[in-house]
C-alpha cells in the first residue's frame, strides 16, 4: 500500500547559514501537471544553488509538469550536484516529446548527476533525446542514471554508450537499464563504448531482466577488464539467458583486471556448476579484497566452497556467498 505524504521544503545551508541547496519531496502525492508546477513556483525565487534535490516518484508527471522542471533547473546557476527523481510517472513517448530538451546542456558546471527515470515509457526515442543532451555535461564526475522498464530497445543502449563515452572525466558510474528489450548486440555496444571511459573507478551495471545470453556475458567481461583504473564493480544479471560456459568465461575475463578491489555479482541461475568454476577464478584477482557473490540454490556447497577456494585468495578480507 502506497502511503501519501505530505509536500517538504528542506533548506540545506553551509557553515555560515547560507542557502546553498534545496530539498523538495513530493513522493507518492499522485500530483497532477498543474499541483507538480504550484510547488516549483513557490521555490522560483532561488536563482543561485549548488545543490538540488527533487524527489516526485509515484507522481503523474507528464510533458508539461517535466518541462517546466527542466527550465526551473536550467535558470539556477553554479549547480553542481543534482538529483532528480522521476521514477513511475507518466513519461510517455505515445502521448508526445516525451524528455524536455535544450536544458541539460545548460547545466556545464554539474559533477554529479542522479537521474532516476525508470519505469516510465520513454522508449528509445526519448532516450536518444536525452543522451544528445547528456553529451553537453563534460565535467560530470559522478552519474547514476536509471531507465529501467522504459522499453528501450538496442538502439537506445547505444545511444547511452555513445553519450557516456563523451565523458572524459567520469569516475563513478551507475547504470540501471533493467525489464527492458537490450540483448547481446545491446549490452555489447553499450559496453564497448563504456570501455573507452579510463577514468571510471567504480562501475555499477544492473541489466536485469534482458535478453542477455552466454555471449552477452563474455563481451561484458571482455570490456569490464580493460576498464584499467576500475576498482570497484557491480554486475546484476539476474533473470537473462546466462548459461555456465558464459558466466565462467565472462569472471575470468573480469579476473585478468589488475585494479579490481571489491566485485559485487548478482546472478539468480539454476547452475550448481558456476560453484567450482567461480572459486577458482576468483583466485585469479591479483588485488581483491572484498567479494559478495549471489547465486541460486547453493545449499550445502557454500562451506566447501570456502575451504577450497576462499581461503587461498590470499588478498580476501571479506567473503559472502549467498
Amino acid at each position: 500500500m502506497i502511503v501519501l505524504n505530505q509536500p517538504q521544503q528542506i533548506l540545506i545551508r553551509d557553515q555560515d547559514n547560507n542557502v546553498k541547496g534545496i530539498k523538495i519531496i513530493l513522493n507518492n502525492l499522485m500530483l497532477d501537471e498543474n499541483q507538480i508546477i504550484e510547488n516549483f513556483i513557490k521555490i522560483s525565487n532561488y536563482k543561485k544553488l549548488d545543490q538540488l534535490i527533487i524527489k516526485l516518484s509515484n507522481n503523474l508527471a507528464k510533458q508539461k509538469s517535466a518541462q517546466f522542471i527542466f527550465q526551473f533547473i536550467s535558470q539556477i546557476s553554479n549547480l553542481s550536484y543534482l538529483e532528480l527523481d522521476l521514477y513511475q510517472n507518466k513519461l510517455d513517448i505515445n502521448t508526445g516529446v516525451s524528455f524536455p530538451t535544450n536544458e541539460l546542456c545548460k547545466w556545464t558546471n554539474l559533477t554529479t548527476l542522479i537521474l532516476d527515470l525508470g519505469t516510465n515509457k520513454i522508449g528509445s526515442s526519448g532516450i536518444k533525446t536525452i543522451c544528445q543532451e547528456l553529451l553537453s555535461l563534460q565535467n560530470l564526475i559522478n552519474l547514476s542514471l536509471n531507465v529501467c522498464k522504459n522499453e528501450i530497445q538496442n538502439n537506445g543502449s547505444a545511444d547511452l554508450g555513445s553519450a557516456i563515452s563523451s565523458m572524459t572525466k567520469i569516475e563513478n558510474l551507475h547504470l540501471n537499464i533493467g525489464d527492458n528489450q537490450i540483448d547481446n548486440q545491446g549490452i555489447t555496444v553499450l559496453l564497448n563504448s563504456i570501455q573507452s571511459c579510463q577514468t571510471i573507478k567504480k562501475l555499477q551495471l544492473e541489466a536485469i531482466e534482458n535478453k542477455i545470453d552466454g555471449i552477452g556475458a563474455i563481451n561484458i567481461g571482455i570490456s569490464v577488464s580493460s576498464l584499467s583504473n576500475l576498482n570497484r564493480l557491480i554486475l546484476n544479471l539476474n533473470n537473462n539467458r546466462i548459461d555456465t560456459v558464459g558466466f565462467n568465461t565472462m569472471l575470468q575475463k573480469i579476473s585478468t583486471s589488475v585494479s579490481i578491489q571489491q566485485i559485487i555479482l548478482l546472478l539468480l541461475q539454476n547452475q550448481a556448476s558456476y560453484m567450482d568454476n567461480c572459486g577458482q577464478t576468483l583466485r585469479n584477482f591479483k588485488q581483491l579484497n572484498y567479494a559478495y557473490i549471489q547465486l541460486n540454490k547453493i545449499g550445502h556447497q557454500r562451506q566447501n566452497f570456502k575451504i577450497q577456494h576462499i581461503k587461498k585468495c590470499k588478498k580476501l578480507i571479506d567473503f559472502s556467498l549467498l
